[in-house]
């Protein structure tokens, strides 16, 4: 049956919450909480959108949609921390409501989270370019923080 995505995004945030848990109530309160600041959950929705134009629906591409969703986190988490931001849609950051050092944590756990679910799957073809976005990512944080001071930096750059 082909149903709207919305009809799968619970079956997401339920990954989401049993995947990420570590089983102990207040480390996943914390490890959890960046996920509860809910967004338009766009990236999981373009995953289940695409698959869905060629094959129906199933656990593996659920586990796939949560992935990626894992992966935006954690890099809004490292980003707000590289930025010092305070605030993330409106919610106190993780970095302003628990310190940096835990924020790097939740971040971490939460890219650990996700590599397990596409490992789990034996999904190494989404897991490779999936590495690769995050390198590339990571890569252009790096040059654009290099440049941040730099006076002579080009809009070329």
């Amino acid at each position: 049956m082909n149903y709207s995505v919305d009809y799968y995004l619970p079956r997401i945030y339920e990954r989401l919450s049993k995947v990420g848990s570590s089983g102990c109530e207040a480390v996943d309160e914390v490890i959890l909480q960046p996920l509860d600041i809910k967004g338009k959950f766009s990236r999981p929705r373009l995953v289940l959108l695409a698959h869905q134009l060629f094959r129906p629906i199933g656990d593996e591409v659920i586990d796939v949609a949560a992935a990626i969703e894992f992966i935006h986190t954690a890099s809004l988490v490292h980003d707000d921390i590289v930025d010092e931001a305070d605030f993330r849609r409106g919610s106190l950051s993780s970095n302003c409501r628990y310190g940096s050092k835990t924020a790097v944590l939740i971040g971490d756990h939460l890219f650990a989270s996700a590599f397990w679910l596409l490992t789990n799957h034996r999904r190494y073809d989404v897991l490779q370019e999936v590495t690769d976005a995050i390198r590339y990512m990571c890569q252009g944080e790096i040059s654009q923080n290099l440049c941040l001071y730099n006076p002579y930096i080009s809009e070329q750059d």
